[in-house]
């Protein structure tokens, strides 16, 4: 983990830590949308050319809270860059702290992605397809029918690619 991102989870500990007010029952479904960086490194060794790209992403998630402690959730995100993108399809199961109105939360699941790289970048087209775990953590901040989700995402990789993410995302419940 980098110094920026330990000094980000650091921050959003702190202020998840120092809201205190009283905690609400919540379960139900869930929908949301949100944008996060994206950062995927892949060396020259691996098939196809030596990749490294930091760009925006958007995800739609589906899922179902049982309780204040455990829920579910399912996502699909791509990158914005119209020259590369990086698709992923992932099954979560979520562990969730209620400390008061914000939840510390953290994760694993499944994961299937493409990474291609068009045509309309000048160069040969290529795909390249890729499963494994994904680790999640972070905040929800939680309002009465909204909650808002910090979240850190790593890919497992199986150390040839590296990806990660880091985003928001706004979540409406039933």
């Amino acid at each position: 983990m980098s110094k920026t991102m330990r000094h980000w989870l650091g921050l959003f500990l702190f202020c998840g830590l120092a809201t205190l007010g009283h905690a609400q029952q919540m379960r139900g479904a869930y929908i949301g949308a949100g944008v996060s960086s994206l950062s995927h490194t892949q060396p020259a060794d691996v098939a196809g050319p030596e990749l490294s790209d930091d760009t925006g992403a958007f995800r739609l998630v589906g899922g179902y809270r049982f309780n204040d402690h455990y829920a579910v959730d399912a996502g699909f995100g791509t990158t914005a860059d119209i020259k590369r993108t990086f698709s992923a399809v992932s099954v979560r199961g979520v562990a969730l702290l209620p400390v008061s109105i914000v939840d510390l939360f953290g994760g694993a699941g499944y994961y299937e992605a493409t990474f291609n790289k068009s045509v309309l970048s000048g160069a040969d087209g290529f795909d390249q397809t890729d499963s494994g775990a994904t680790l999640i953590g972070g905040l929800v901040f939680n309002l009465p029918r909204v909650s808002i989700r910090g979240e850190y995402e790593w890919f497992d990789t199986g150390g040839a690619r590296e990806a990660s993410s880091i985003g928001v995302l706004v979540l409406l419940r039933f």
